[in-house]
């Protein structure tokens, strides 16, 4: 459901939107995050928006549409040493594997991208930016604030709105369900040809480029001027992404890229691409005897430190923050 437009003036000196009231309704909130039943209301709205405007060559012929443009898009390799530094500890040896590897292979993600079936993208599908009607297990949901729409891969909005407004402890367990709910929702509207596999390939490649997230809101972080509520945002976003990467399967995806994989197209312990590492929802911890030794050299020395008193002071986040630009 969108809010329809009544009418618009863009003239000289008088710029004005009149839209339908929204203010009865509830507002999504990003902090919080949202409930399994909001994102699969959320899910079934997107997927009409995706199959109405599924391989459509009008989109093309639009010049202020851009194609493939993110908020997150970028290059973030002079970023990645000091995001290492501060969430290394927070995030694990598994993602911050993946997210280096995502931001060495960035060309040949964002050429993955253009090869793949393309529609209408919002491109910031989150909390925010949604609106709720009805009882809390039955939620109707409006979708606002269409200024970053782009052509792209229509996965892009499931895995943003799934790994940055749905809490880990809320999704466990049902990222394969929601998964199920956008592709039958695209059939059922008109899209053919695209697979529950393919789809599920394509939710892959789409968390590979949403870790992108992690390293911009990491710099929103740095505006000690933002308020506290935005830093909670920033920084709940940035660990829901990358724990959603790994809920995805994100590694399948990028040992797929030339030149990106380990061996080949495999993954991690040989599993093959297209098989097992195509489970969505599953994601083995490495055996300690092969994580990293600067991570085991970490935590020898965290283990040293001690308890009460006498470790090293920590940095004062507390302040730290960053308005996000109304795009």
């Amino acid at each position: 459901q969108l809010p329809r437009v009544h009418g618009c003036s863009d003239g000289d000196d008088d710029h004005w939107l009149l839209m339908d009231d929204l203010s009865a309704l509830r507002p999504g909130d990003q902090v919080r995050g949202l409930s399994q039943e909001e994102v699969r209301a959320v899910l079934r709205r997107i997927a009409r928006v995706h199959a109405r405007y599924w391989q459509d060559p009008g989109l093309r012929d639009r010049p202020w549409l851009p194609s493939h443009t993110f908020w997150f898009t970028g290059d973030f390799a002079a970023v990645l040493p000091a995001f290492e530094r501060d969430y290394a500890l927070r995030l694990g040896d598994e993602a911050m594997e993946l997210i280096r590897s995502a931001v060495a292979c960035n060309d040949a993600i964002e050429a993955a991208l253009r090869r793949r079936p393309w529609t209408l993208v919002h491109g910031d599908l989150r909390a925010d930016n949604l609106l709720f009607d009805g009882p809390a297990d039955a939620p109707v949901a409006t979708i606002l604030d269409w200024q970053t729409v782009t052509r792209s891969l229509a996965a892009i909005d499931v895995v943003f709105l799934i790994g940055g407004s749905e809490p880990v402890a809320e999704r466990q367990g049902h990222v394969e369900d929601l998964l199920d709910l956008w592709h039958r929702e695209l059939v059922a509207a008109g899209v053919k040809g695209y697979g529950p596999g393919e789809a599920r390939r394509d939710l892959q490649l789409a968390a590979l480029r949403c870790l992108n997230v992690c390293l911009r809101v990491y710099g929103f972080l740095q505006d000690q001027a933002a308020s506290p509520r935005v830093a909670l945002l920033n920084d709940a976003e940035l660990q829901r992404h990358a724990a959603a990467a790994l809920e995805f399967r994100a590694q399948a995806a990028l040992h797929a890229l030339p030149g990106c994989g380990r061996g080949g197209p495999s993954g991690p312990d040989g599993m093959r691409v297209g098989a097992a590492a195509d489970i969505i929802g599953t994601s083995p911890r490495r055996p300690r005897d092969q994580r990293s030794p600067a991570r085991t050299a970490s935590r020898r020395r965290r283990d040293r430190r001690p308890q009460r008193g006498g470790g090293p002071a920590q940095p004062d986040r507390s302040g730290r923050g960053h308005r996000r630009p109304h795009l």
